[in-house]
């Protein structure tokens, strides 16, 4: 009877409706299980999509059983059954290793063994970087029509940077990084193109961008936040919010984002945002002041009154402390930095993001001269964070600051095998290498930084340096042509390129060229460093009147525009030029200002780099007695933060004070430890040569004087040197070659000075 009843009354009967909806209710749960177990333990997403794949391949298998053995009754096994259903089951677990034997089924997380505060050594969970989101963060629109809301439209770049940033699976590109990108770009920071949004987030290697608007209505803030794919430019997702309460309302918003890119939840800490800032409203919009005119702001300066006040209205603003410190130190305000620091480190443990607090004691440490736990700090950020560049990048500058090079550059190396888009660090790399005198590796790190960036006219002005310190200035001055021409407003090209003239002796090339980069500069920055490479040329050729205004008139607009007491120190490194051109009362004020000032700010590194041109006056004053000792404190100062860092560069002016004393071997010693470092620096060779030549060693100074005179053929300094080495050795002729040259390099002199009465009495004689 039964044989005659219908298809799905036999569906029915054989009970398979309840099968499936059993089988679907056990399903469900079990992917619900699996994504709690994803989020709670750490595990592959992958797991559930393995899940489904494999409830799918069972489904079948479920339909049969209930077609032969879902009706009431016992029902035989058939040999179909027996052989069939062995066989599937045996064709799941190989089927899933079909489909996933290539997919990562590890757990998000691995761990590793870190040392704690307390010195213990502890288990800790690290994120994989397969699993880390990529994130780049863009200012927001501000659609209000209060103008003080633009600083908060700024600013909330990187409140939400830090707020997501406390989940070890986002990555985002820190905006300090990305501002000089939109300042190189001239776009309003405010209102930029979706179009370079994209194109920027792309050359970051970043997957994903937030952009979005802020805008005050009533009492409250109301921010939408957009998410897009940087690969197809397609937004993916919007996120929006409003609150009278800030920080509220930013911790509402990455929730939403967090939960976007990981649905099932994810175990880290994430505390309230308003806790890693401030509880003063008043404080924080300092802060936003502060940061707004250190990263867009046309006078640098104006930033430290804010920072001042940010911490005055909050002393517990761990954030403002550490900003601010950093801020110092690019002054060299070491002193300074320190006690920002001291005073931070107490509220630094609840007010910072691990990441944040891992960066801020390496900073502490090495201020408090603990270079060892400074380093055993960025290992143990390099530790829990193996994915994070800017842990190596730190190291990379800790490294540099101890001249460390191999490190430098091992560290370097690290940060763009991390993220490929850091491809900017190739140019440091070969600039190392460069300095080193390694000059394939340089080559082969610039050729890399010019794969990556083709149309940048860094890649060329990096190639063309190389071989004007090798001194192939044709090829030189043909790279950085290509740089000009590839960006003609590349102002560091125009000023090697007025350097490449200089050295080959076309003075007049030169002139033009320095006078060019210093119209074009766009920065204060840029500015002094063009009027001093013309100042430079100026004193080489003779012309030591305009060098010295050049000098006076380009330190007097940088203390005006970025930082008094950063020109001061560095315009003591003039006061022997000052002297030497008769500005004797000049030169004394200058050292005696930068001394007053180092000391009652008590800040020990501005007073040795003061130190540093108080010992060269002496010296041009015949007063080296005097500056030993002083040279002596310089070198103790500078151990004691960076142990043998700077011993090549701080012997090397100590060897020119003893060689003003006449003690030639002493400072042949000190010469060719510097020499030995950095073999093609010709501002170090110079003195080997000459200290050569004192002690009687020609031959020796010969040689140097000839790759001096290969890099720089139309220096006239040089071409006297070689002609007082070749006189000595009684080869006239060829002296008399030199000292010609000497001459009429210095053609254009505008005064008697020793050197240019001293090669024609020479030439006169002979």
């Amino acid at each position: 009877m039964s044989e005659n009843i219908g298809f799905f009354a036999k569906i029915m009967e054989r009970r398979i409706p309840q099968f499936l909806g059993i089988f679907l209710a056990g399903s469900w749960t079990a992917l619900e299980f699996t994504q709690w177990a994803v989020g709670r333990y750490s595990l592959s997403p992958n797991w559930e999509e393995v899940l489904v794949v494999c409830l799918l391949l069972t489904l079948p298998l479920i339909l049969v059983l209930a077609w032969h053995h879902g009706a009431p009754g016992k029902q035989k096994w058939t040999l179909f059954e027996k052989i069939f259903i062995p066989l599937y089951l045996l064709t799941i677990p190989l089927s899933l290793h079909h489909l996933y034997k290539d997919t990562d089924l590890n757990k998000t997380v691995e761990m590793v063994m870190v040392t704690d505060e307390s010195g213990e050594m502890r288990e800790r969970q690290v994120a994989r970087s397969e699993y880390i989101i990529p994130l780049i963060i863009y200012p927001l629109k501000n659609l209000s029509q209060d103008q003080s809301i633009d600083e908060l439209a700024l600013m909330s770049t990187s409140v939400l940077e830090r707020d997501l940033g406390q989940s070890p699976f986002i990555s985002i590109n820190p905006f300090r990084f990305i501002s000089v990108d939109i300042r190189r770009s001239q776009l309003p920071p405010l209102a930029l193109p979706l179009t370079y949004q994209i194109n920027l987030a792309q050359k970051r290697a970043r997957d994903f961008i937030i952009n979005g608007s802020i805008n005050k209505v009533n009492a409250n803030y109301k921010i939408d936040l957009n998410l897009y794919s940087a690969k197809t430019g397609q937004q993916i997702s919007s996120f929006s919010g409003e609150n009278p309460d800030y920080f509220s309302l930013i911790d509402s918003l990455t929730k939403q984002i967090n939960k976007h890119f990981f649905p099932n939840g994810i175990r880290h800490t994430d505390l309230p945002i308003g806790d890693l800032y401030t509880g003063n409203w008043d404080a924080f919009k300092d802060f936003n002041k502060a940061i707004t005119i250190e990263l867009f702001g046309d006078k640098k300066p104006e930033a430290e009154q804010y920072y001042k006040a940010a911490i005055e209205k909050d002393p517990t603003f761990a954030i403002a402390f550490f900003r601010y410190a950093l801020y110092e130190l690019a002054q060299n305000k070491l002193v300074s930095a320190k006690n920002l620091t001291d005073q931070a480190v107490k509220h630094g443990q609840y007010r910072l993001t691990e990441p944040e607090r891992l960066a801020f004691n390496s900073v502490y440490f090495q201020l408090n001269k603990q270079v060892d736990r400074a380093i055993e700090t960025l290992d143990q950020w390099i530790t829990l964070y193996p994915n994070d560049w800017e842990a190596y990048l730190n190291k990379a500058r800790l490294m540099s600051n101890l001249r460390n090079y191999d490190e430098f550059i091992i560290n370097l190396k690290k940060v763009v095998e991390i993220d490929p888009s850091q491809h900017r660090v190739w140019d440091a790399i070969g600039d190392t290498y460069a300095q080193l005198g390694k000059y394939d590796q340089a080559l082969e790190a610039y050729n890399k930084f010019k794969e990556a960036n083709p149309t940048d006219p860094v890649s060329q002005k990096n190639i063309g340096d190389l071989y004007s310190q090798q001194g192939n200035h044709d090829l030189s001055i043909s790279h950085y042509q290509k740089a000009l021409n590839l960006d003609p407003s590349y102002t560091l090209t125009v000023t090697n390129l007025g350097r490449s003239y200089a050295r080959i002796g076309n003075f007049k090339k030169a002139e033009e060229t320095y006078k060019r980069a210093v119209a074009q500069s766009s920065s204060p920055e840029q500015k002094l460093g063009s009027q001093t490479s013309l100042a430079e040329l100026y004193w080489s050729y003779g012309l030591r009147k305009a060098a010295t205004d050049i000098y006076l008139n380009a330190y007097s607009e940088f203390s005006e525009t970025k930082s008094a007491s950063q020109s001061l120190y560095n315009e003591a490194q003039r006061a022997a030029r000052y002297y030497v051109s008769g500005k004797e009362k000049h030169a004394e004020n200058i050292i005696q200002q930068g001394l007053i000032t180092a000391k009652e700010n008590n800040e020990d590194v501005v007073l040795i780099n003061i130190q540093v041109g108080q010992v060269l006056l002496l010296n041009a004053q015949g007063k080296p007695e005097e500056a030993l000792p002083i040279m002596d404190n310089v070198a103790k100062v500078a151990r004691s933060y960076l142990g043998e860092g700077n011993d090549v560069e701080i012997s090397h002016i100590k060897g020119q004070t003893l060689f003003a004393m006449g003690k030639y071997e002493e400072a042949k010693d000190a010469f060719e430890l510097a020499n030995n470092k950095f073999p093609d620096n010709i501002n170090f060779s110079q003195w080997l040569a000459r200290v050569y030549y004192q002690l009687g060693e020609l031959e020796s100074a010969k040689e140097i004087y000839s790759n001096i005179l290969k890099i720089a053929p139309g220096y006239p300094a040089y071409n006297l040197a070689m002609a007082k080495v070749l006189i000595a050795e009684k080869q006239i002729s060829e002296a008399k070659t030199y000292l010609e040259k000497t001459l009429d390099a210095w053609q254009f002199a505008d005064m008697e000075f020793d050197e240019l009465i001293e090669a024609k009495q020479l030439l006169a004689s002979i």
